[in-house]
């Protein structure tokens, strides 16, 4: 029988092409463990899980990884710390797609720093995750179909009903080529559906913490070095 949630999205995105890839899903809630897991091997290749960071760390090491899906808070231990050394002191360059119950804009801060391709509240959506595993992946597929397309721009998807988050991943997707944002608190609230204030609220803590930098009226740099 068709899978409803293929079914549902097919003319949108061809799940069909997510079987030649393998995701490492990192999570130590059990049954969210084995409901997730079923989910996306019906649609992945092979889904390797792993529960804690040192089963991810084994698996990582010996097998091919096309995208790692993990929460951020696991048990006595944060994914972040494993996940940020394995890209930044080995080098990995696997997409990575969190998820946590957590909207703080500070932990949203430290996904962008991991370049994270996405950021997912829970409880999580089988179709929304499936969504935002298929965008991630859209490069590799683009590279396997075309042969000669190089991953130069990542896909900066938020897949969540929180505002400050939508806000935040709006911006990233909106920079040019400078790294300069050309949007205006009312476009923005109208882009993302939420109102002005709130933007007004996201844009000033990014100013103040000097990530964001008004340059002139509705034109801001955003400046990545600050997130190291």
């Amino acid at each position: 029988m068709e899978n409803t949630v293929l079914k549902n999205d097919k003319h949108k995105r061809d799940y069909n092409l997510l079987g030649q890839f393998n995701v490492l899903y990192i999570e130590d809630e059990l049954n969210l463990f084995k409901h997730t897991s079923n989910i996306l091997s019906d649609f992945v290749k092979k889904v390797y899980g792993a529960l804690n960071t040192k089963e991810a760390y084994n698996i990582i090491n010996n097998e091919n990884i096309d995208a790692i899906i993990s929460d951020i808070m696991l048990k006595d231990e944060n994914s972040l710390d494993f996940l940020g050394h394995m890209r930044f002191n080995l080098k990995l360059e696997t997409p990575i797609i969190l998820t946590s119950v957590f909207s703080d804009i500070n932990i949203m801060l430290d996904a962008i720093k991991l370049n994270a391709e996405s950021y997912i509240v829970k409880p999580i959506n089988a179709k929304n995750l499936l969504n935002c595993l298929y965008d991630t992946l859209l490069p590799k597929i683009q590279q396997k179909e075309i042969g000669h397309f190089h991953n130069t721009v990542k896909t900066v998807t938020t897949i969540t009903n929180n505002k400050q988050i939508e806000v935040v991943f709006f911006i990233m997707k909106n920079l040019d080529e400078y790294s300069v944002l050309n949007r205006s608190y009312d476009d923005v609230a109208k882009h993302v559906n939420v109102d002005k204030n709130t933007v007004g609220n996201i844009f000033r803590q990014l100013l103040d913490n000097g990530i964001l930098v008004k340059l002139q009226n509705k034109k801001y740099f955003f400046d990545k070095n600050k997130l190291q």
